[in-house]
């Protein structure tokens, strides 16, 4: 696998973890009456890098179809090339 896509897909765990983290946190200020704009703030950008790292995976997953070629049995290979 490309080493760009291993990175995005621990970015990608990592920030999922952070906004399940980051939201309990809010969940408890609000039970506190505390208030939460920062902590939503926070929320927001974090989902909003996500959503950035989602796509560009994606992005990189469709090049790489583009490397395989599909067989009659559904199964996918890449390509042979010649070097010369």
């Amino acid at each position: 696998m490309d080493r760009n896509l291993v990175l995005l897909n621990q970015n990608i765990a990592r920030l999922r973890r952070d906004v399940r983290l980051q939201a309990w946190e809010i969940e408890q200020l609000i039970a506190a009456d505390i208030d939460c704009t920062s902590a939503a703030q926070r929320l927001m950008r974090m989902q909003a890098d996500l959503v950035l790292f989602v796509e560009k995976r994606e992005r990189l997953m469709q090049g790489a179809e583009g490397c395989f070629v599909s067989l009659p049995s559904g199964t996918t290979r890449r390509p042979i090339t010649r070097r010369g």
